[in-house]
């Protein structure tokens, strides 16, 4: 089973993809969660936004510091740790992992949509959610040990195949049901590109790229990036990406 967002995560969202949203609720319904204003002044008080400038202790002039796309993507970082479980054993240790992979990899988005003529923020809250299908499956051995009242440890290799058959389409189906759009949906589902792409999705082509720059930074290991190109049959400039890369990155 799939969890819902939040409630107040679920309105503002719903507020934010209306086209002509009423802004004093959706800084009232932001306003009802401790977790999302702590989220929103973070954000607006960070040295990307507030450098220089005076700190921000009010919701709605945090608002309009971050933009609503910065707004948006604060709400949907804020679903993702609602997701967080306790599946014990050796599952708590790749959870943890998982997580910190997704923290990395927004940043990572952001810096690289450019490459792939994509919106940086929609590139930054998608790379949050991207590997939201595994933490539903962590939930899920969760609620089993809760149930069982006992650790829950499957064989190896089931479990490999569960993570990955299953993770990428579960997570479309969480972008699905949450109303993140198409995109999002189709970004999280087909990034890891096995199969050739029937057309151009920027944001799936930057997931992909983020992600694996994510796990070549994580590992020490140097990425053959034009070689990423052929493989993931990508249509995005591979020279612009190297010159995101060694400009505000790293070097890989």
């Amino acid at each position: 089973m799939i969890r819902q967002r939040p409630a107040a995560a679920r309105d503002a969202m719903a507020l934010c993809e209306q086209e002509h949203f009423p802004r004093a609720r959706l800084v009232d319904r932001l306003s009802n969660d401790p977790s999302l204003v702590q989220g929103l002044l973070r954000q607006a008080n960070s040295a990307s936004n507030g450098a220089g400038l005076a700190p921000i202790l009010r919701v709605d002039a945090a608002i309009d510091r971050i933009g609503l796309a910065g707004t948006r993507a604060v709400v949907v970082a804020a679903s993702v740790d609602g997701l967080l479980s306790k599946p014990g054993g050796t599952y708590e240790a790749l959870l943890g992992t998982a997580w910190q992979r997704m923290v990395t990899t927004g940043p990572l988005a952001r810096a690289l949509a450019p490459a792939f003529n994509a919106d940086g923020e929609e590139a930054f809250a998608i790379a949050l959610l991207h590997d939201v299908g595994l933490l539903i499956i962590f939930d899920m051995l969760s609620t089993l040990r809760t149930v069982n009242r006992r650790a829950v440890a499957l064989p190896d290799v089931w479990f490999e195949l569960l993570v990955r058959e299953l993770h990428e389409p579960l997570g479309a189906v969480a972008a699905h049901r949450w109303g993140l759009g198409i995109d999002a949906a189709d970004a999280i589902g087909t990034r890891h590109r096995r199969d050739r792409p029937s057309e151009r999705h920027p944001l799936a082509e930057t997931l992909f790229v983020a992600e694996q720059l994510a796990g070549a930074v994580s590992r020490g290991e140097p990425l053959d990036l034009f070689g990423l190109w052929d493989l993931g049959e990508l249509t995005g400039d591979p020279a612009h990406a190297r010159g995101i890369i060694d400009r505000q990155l790293v070097r890989v």
